[in-house]
């Protein structure tokens, strides 16, 4: 369950831990999918070096696409402005796990 942003610590809306782990997140949804799909895809007719190749790409240009605007927005958000961070930790639904990083 999220905490209300007056909750949140400043060890939670570090720009930089923030960013980690929204990219941890990402890579780890990524890792997930794209072997659920593979698994899938090699029950049919099976895959070819290239067609791995190929989804892996694809799915690494998704996530960096989708990653772009919030990795932008941290990367230049200062240590003393930690809106954007708390933001971002909100959304994406990361409070809970920024302990860990």
């Amino acid at each position: 369950m999220s905490k209300p942003c007056s909750q949140l610590s400043s060890h939670d809306t570090d720009p930089q831990l923030v960013q980690k782990r929204l990219q941890q997140q990402a890579e780890a949804i990524k890792q997930t999918e794209l072997e659920e799909a593979m698994r899938k895809l090699e029950q049919q007719d099976g895959l070819t070096d290239k067609q791995r190749e190929i989804a892996t790409a694809m799915a690494s240009d998704i996530i960096q696409q989708i990653m772009a605007g919030p990795t932008s927005m941290l990367e230049t958000t200062s240590r003393n402005n930690q809106e954007v961070a708390q933001t971002v930790a909100l959304l994406f639904d990361l409070e809970d796990s920024l302990q860990h990083v």
